[in-house]
């Protein structure tokens, strides 16, 4: 199978290399305004893995000629911050072909932003988009060229239309076991809700602004290590709120304290969502965010909180922690989320019912 990973960061460098060192034939392909991120990979076309995975990847190729890595890929790995598959779709629309599959690592309800920049430039050929809840590492790009992987993480995923998972699937087998995927979703809105990090962010970043914008004078911030059962408090409404909208939908949605059950220290338990985040032996030494424009402000606020936010209102369930952390940081960096932010409109479900929603993601297809 030939791959194309889409970015150029920590996931794509990580994604990339693990795929090639496990016999796919992969290409890395950035923009062309940030060369500079896969500069190295371009001129050895190797990329060096340290930690959970071990060994130097040989790439059949990097580029910033989106155009030439993509004409040949079976699929298509976006593994890139929820505020760049705007850019990213703008750039595939009218250049894919339609047996070409693309899959967001993570989503967050990118697919359906994907498939409205598509049918809104009048270039929907019926693609099959995919998303996960997660990136499948946690992983860090420490040199060009060269990734520290901490572990890998349990990313689960979803397409639409869901009507053609299994026939998907069984087409990706092999990728699915390679990334080690952990199962599927039924649609690509319970992946998008089962996204853990906005939920996990947001609140304690909030309320710990002081703290952060003085690194300077108190040193860095350990969100994991110095978070406090106070913050967890805003959290554990946070989540509240993010499965209420699943349970009407009918979803099952993980809890912040199951989600990262898998990462606790030796005898720790999930009984409460401090000790869980305080159970994080990688999370613990991470110094972030490092100020208010951090990702855990702004992607996941963006991309995360305002999305549920958007998908509630329109089927009647009330979100006011949400809203209220949103509307303080609007405050914050006076700018306005709402409006910045992904919502319905942006996935192509402004005025659609819930069974209307469901079934759109279930067919692709609108009423």
């Amino acid at each position: 199978m030939k791959i194309c990973v889409l970015g150029g960061g920590n996931g794509a460098h990580t994604m990339a290399a693990d795929l090639s060192l496990q016999g796919f034939d992969v290409t890395l392909c950035e923009l062309p305004q940030f060369k500079k991120n896969i500069e190295k990979v371009i001129e050895t076309k190797s990329i060096e893995l340290m930690g959970a995975i071990e060994g130097t990847a040989e790439l059949k190729g990097a580029t910033t000629n989106i155009g030439e890595a993509i004409k040949d890929a079976d699929h298509l790995y976006i593994v890139v911050p929820a505020f760049a598959h705007k850019i990213f779709a703008e750039l595939l629309a009218g250049k894919l072909k339609k047996e070409q599959v693309i899959v967001l690592f993570p989503g967050t309800f990118g697919s359906l932003e994907f498939k409205e920049i598509f049918r809104k430039k009048g270039k929907d050929i019926g693609n099959v988009i995919g998303e996960t809840q997660t990136l499948p590492y946690d992983t860090r790009l420490i040199a060009p060229a060269k990734c520290r992987i901490i572990d890998r993480l349990p990313a689960k995923i979803a397409f639409i239309p869901a009507n053609k998972s299994k026939e998907i699937l069984e087409n990706m087998r092999d990728v699915y076991k390679a990334l080690h995927l952990k199962g599927t979703y039924s649609d690509v809105i319970e992946a998008g809700l089962n996204s853990a990090n906005p939920a996990m962010h947001t609140g304690v970043c909030v309320i710990n602004i002081g703290r952060i914008e003085n690194r300077a004078i108190k040193g860095d911030f350990y969100l994991y290590g110095e978070v406090t059962p106070s913050a967890t408090k805003l959290n554990k409404k946070l989540d509240e709120e993010r499965k209420e909208i699943g349970k009407k939908f009918g979803y099952n949605i993980t809890s912040l304290e199951d989600y990262w059950r898998g990462w606790l220290k030796p005898g720790w338990d999930s009984k409460d969502l401090l000790r869980v985040m305080r159970g994080d032996p990688a999370a613990l030494d991470e110094a972030e965010p490092n100020s208010i424009w951090h990702r855990y402000f702004t992607e996941d606020a963006a991309y995360g909180i305002v999305t549920w936010s958007s998908i509630a209102k329109q089927i009647g369930i009330p979100t006011p922690i949400m809203d209220s952390v949103i509307n303080i940081y609007n405050v914050i960096h006076e700018r306005d989320w709402w409006k910045e932010g992904r919502t319905v409109e942006d996935l192509g479900l402004s005025g659609m019912t819930m069974e209307e929603m469901k079934d759109y993601v279930k067919t692709g297809l609108k009423a």
